[in-house]
């Protein structure tokens, strides 16, 4: 028998394998008897063995989580998502493979929306081969607590699909179900930055009323609207145009500026004479906060925009025209707080004239 000394600069970079390395990285010690293993610290290579010297070492592997949810920062104290490392060989094309580590992150408030994690993880499999990271979301928690020990407790499993790619999950805040979508993505530093931000798409209903009924001599055939939209504290731009008239039947034309990869989506519907209805109009932003649309008719006598909005954010609309000259006054009421919503209550407005 014989034992093996490494030295040099190097040679901690190495362990001393004792054994045959299979092409799963596990190892079997062909002297030892089947189902006997080698005794600690016993370093001899008997008459018969194998000896590999396999590179060891570990490499941190962070992973930020952030939500881009503005509107819902003050609903995040109560969740944790669960998150996945996957591996494969650094440089290839393999397909990633899940590995037995985990994570959990937890403690997120309205001002901490964003949480870093940072542990070392085997920089080499059991071949010896380099490998490279990231991070997955796996599980998604809501309504747990966390005890005296800084521990995630309780709680209901949120179900997690997959959709072109991305992960989606629905979580119920401020009385709504608010849909998220998760994109992963890998940085320089060899970590993941996964990023949640809201998918909820609204509908628009508008209907167009005229005074005594339409008819041809103080009304048009057709009339052509513009929904502008806007968020807290910035300036309302066009977004949508489109045509409405009395047919019960055919496509309604309509244009849309600076719609972007998700918002392709959108459709404009004829619901019936001087009806319409706009679906998949995006009611977040990038950075989650909420929104306004405002419609405005681009000619015609108008007497009223009367417009709601339901609990779960859709519009509608009724437009009123009448014969002869009218005069609008716009009034809008905002919020600058980045669309948190959070125990803002409705408020009443007076006119007067004078």
């Amino acid at each position: 028998m014989v034992r093996e000394y490494l030295e040099g600069d190097t040679a901690s970079r190495y362990e001393q394998v004792f054994g045959v390395v299979g092409e799963d990285g596990n190892v079997t010690d062909t002297v030892l008897p089947a189902g006997t293993e080698r005794a600690s610290g016993n370093t001899f290579l008997y008459r018969g063995g194998t000896l590999s010297n396999r590179l060891r070492g570990s490499v941190p592997v962070p992973v930020t989580k952030e939500w881009k949810a503005a509107s819902f920062q003050s609903f995040f104290e109560n969740v944790m998502v669960e998150l996945r490392l996957q591996s494969r060989p650094a440089g290839s094309d393999d397909e990633w493979q899940d590995t037995k580590y985990t994570d959990r992150i937890f403690g997120f408030f309205a001002e901490n929306l964003a949480i870093t994690h940072a542990n070392s993880y085997p920089q080499y499999d059991g071949q010896g081969r380099e490998l490279e990271y990231r991070w997955v979301e796996e599980a998604v928690w809501q309504n747990g607590s966390v005890d005296q020990d800084g521990q995630y407790v309780g709680g209901d499993k949120v179900p997690v699909t997959e959709e072109n790619g991305s992960k989606i999950f629905t979580l119920t805040q401020n009385g709504r179900k608010i849909q998220y979508r998760s994109v992963s993505r890998e940085v320089e530093d060899g970590g993941t930055v996964i990023t949640n931000s809201i998918a909820n798409t609204i509908d628009y209903a508008v209907e167009k009323r005229f005074e005594g009924g339409w008819d041809a001599d103080n009304y048009k055939d057709s009339y052509t609207f513009t929904l502008f939209r806007s968020t807290s504290g910035s300036q309302a731009a066009a977004y949508l145009t489109f045509t409405m008239d009395g047919k019960t039947e055919g496509d309604v034309k309509f244009e849309t500026y600076g719609v972007d990869e998700e918002e392709k989506n959108i459709t404009v519907q004829r619901d019936g004479a001087w009806k319409v209805s706009i679906h998949g109009l995006p009611e977040f932003d990038t950075e989650g906060q909420q929104y306004e649309y405002m419609l405005l008719e681009k000619s015609g006598n108008l007497l009223s925009i009367q417009t709601k909005r339901d609990d779960e954010g859709n519009y509608a609309s009724v437009i009123t025209n009448g014969p002869g000259d009218t005069n609008l006054i716009l009034v809008r009421k905002e919020w600058i707080d980045e669309s948190d919503r959070h125990g803002v209550q409705q408020g009443d407005l007076q006119a007067a004239n004078s």
